[in-house]
């Protein structure tokens, strides 16, 4: 009995060094369990901060994307404006080169009108004098005794 009585004290033994092993490990396990909800809690809390950061991101990325719409829309409509405003100069600029050509040709012509008008005058001035010249001649005849 004695050796069933030492076998017994021995899975006794055997048992109560499981039984602190197995609380031990029951321990680790229980702070492992504690470090890893602390971390999973943390976490979260990052995941909810990292989550609101990018739906703030998200909005300015979309305000901007309005606000880059708006002003390429202002710009193509400044563009369509500026290209409308070049048409009318050209065109006003054509119809300017036209008049002035209109009014070169004129000019030419009153030019050409002068001239003989200077001519006319010329000859109507040597007319003059010679039918001064006649008209002196004739009064100093008409005075000749007779």
């Amino acid at each position: 009995m004695d050796v069933a009585n030492r076998d017994l004290e021995a899975s006794v033994a055997e048992h109560r060094q499981r039984h602190v092993q197995l609380e031990t490990d029951a321990s680790e396990w229980k702070d492992e369990c504690i470090r890893t909800r602390d971390f999973l809690e943390q976490s979260e809390a990052s995941g909810r901060l990292v989550h609101e950061q990018l739906a703030k991101l998200t909005a300015k990325y979309e305000q901007l994307q309005d606000t880059h719409a708006a002003n390429r829309s202002e710009w193509e409509q400044q563009q369509r404006a500026a290209a409308s405003s070049a048409q009318k100069l050209e065109s006003a600029l054509g119809d300017a080169v036209a008049r002035l050509r209109e009014l070169e040709s004129q000019n030419a012509a009153e030019r050409t009108a002068a001239d003989d008008l200077r001519s006319q005058l010329a000859m109507m001035g040597a007319k003059l004098a010679e039918y001064s010249k006649l008209s002196e001649t004739l009064y100093n005849l008409s005075r000749l005794p007779h």
